[in-house]
């Protein structure tokens, strides 16, 4: 953990389940990330409840973004749409 966040602060900090202290690795993750001059995009859980994955999309250029953004677009039949 001290190298996936480049910080030792996790050792302070308090949670109860185990999707707590992920949650917090991972925001603690895109933070450090984002000082190095990184665009992050929404976390998406799969599945949400009790994530087996966790998904980011980090980038210099704020058309990944755009790229991503449509990537999640969910249609009302609950399908992902395919630009």
């Amino acid at each position: 953990m001290d190298r996936f966040i480049k910080s030792t602060e996790w050792r302070k900090w308090q949670w109860k389940e185990s999707a707590d202290l992920a949650r917090m690795a991972i925001d603690a993750f895109s933070k450090r990330i984002r000082r190095e001059g990184f665009i992050g995009t929404r976390h998406i859980s799969v599945p949400e409840n009790q994530p087996l994955y966790r998904f980011t999309l980090f980038s210099r250029h704020e058309l990944a973004e755009k790229f991503w953004n449509a990537i999640l677009k969910i249609d009302e039949s609950g399908q992902r749409e395919l630009l």
